[in-house]
């Protein structure tokens, strides 16, 4: 009995999803009732097959056959000369929409409604909102309230050019 207490998986992977909870009763691995939840959902990333259609104007410029392998870049999009700032300013309202804190000239806190554009795991770029050169709050934000006054003290995310 004591090799029920140890569930393995047939590969390494990372558990994406949690069915049952410590202590939940779990039903045989082996019913065919329809009712049966599995316990956890794996997801193996050591190997991901994508498949993307290349134009036929595109294929001479890509050089691979059946059965080759090939490790791409992927772009989705690209922005120059966009307006972004750290992720950790940013707060999500909606689907197009977010606030961020700005100090403005006298030194005091305003929220701002602004529409944001590409994000990744850093920054997120602002479509509008904001201007360049405006200090926008990004640590102790749960702290702070409209209007307060405050002493900006610039990062070194705002010092690089």
């Amino acid at each position: 009995m004591g090799d029920y207490l140890r569930v393995t998986a047939p590969f390494a992977g990372t558990i994406t999803k949690r069915f049952a909870d410590t202590g939940a009763m779990i039903q045989a691995g082996t019913s065919s009732s329809t009712q049966v939840m599995p316990v956890v959902r794996l997801s193996e990333n050591r190997r991901l097959r994508l498949i993307l259609p290349v134009p036929e104007s595109a294929v001479p410029t890509v050089v691979l056959i059946p059965g080759m392998f090939a490790e791409v870049d992927l772009t989705l999009d690209h922005r120059d000369s966009v307006l972004t700032i750290p992720v950790t300013a940013f707060e999500s309202t909606g689907d197009d929409a977010g606030r961020v804190m700005v100090v403005t000239t006298n030194n005091k806190i305003e929220v701002r409604d602004v529409v944001p554009g590409l994000q990744d795991t850093e920054n997120v770029e602002i479509r509008s909102g904001l201007e360049d050169g405006d200090m926008v709050i990004t640590a102790n934000r749960a702290s702070l309230r409209a209007g307060e006054e405050v002493r900006p003290k610039l990062t070194s995310i705002a010092a690089a050019p």
